[in-house]
């Protein structure tokens, strides 16, 4: 029998439930959530960096700023994005 090259582990970690939420939202249904986990992972500890300003769109930065300003996820229907929407 075979043995994989790279074999895998399993565990267990706690993370934020808007996180994981936003985590859901974001794959598609056939996409590997511990193959992205993992690749993020991999990135981090690689150090490789977040895309420049020039590389992210108008809704990207929008959705940026309304982070650093009020710190939630809810860029839609949360009232401090007053400013944001009428950039």
């Amino acid at each position: 029998m075979r043995r994989a090259t790279n074999p895998t582990r399993k565990i267990s970690i706690t993370i934020p439930s808007r996180v994981f939420d936003k985590l859901e939202s974001h794959l598609s249904y056939d996409q590997s959530r511990s193959k992205f986990i993992s690749s993020a992972i991999v990135d981090k500890l690689d150090g490789v960096s977040a895309p420049s300003v020039q590389e992210l769109t108008t809704v990207q930065l929008k959705a940026a700023l309304h982070q650093r300003i009020c710190g939630c996820h809810e860029t839609a229907s949360c009232p401090n994005n007053v400013l944001l929407r009428n950039l």
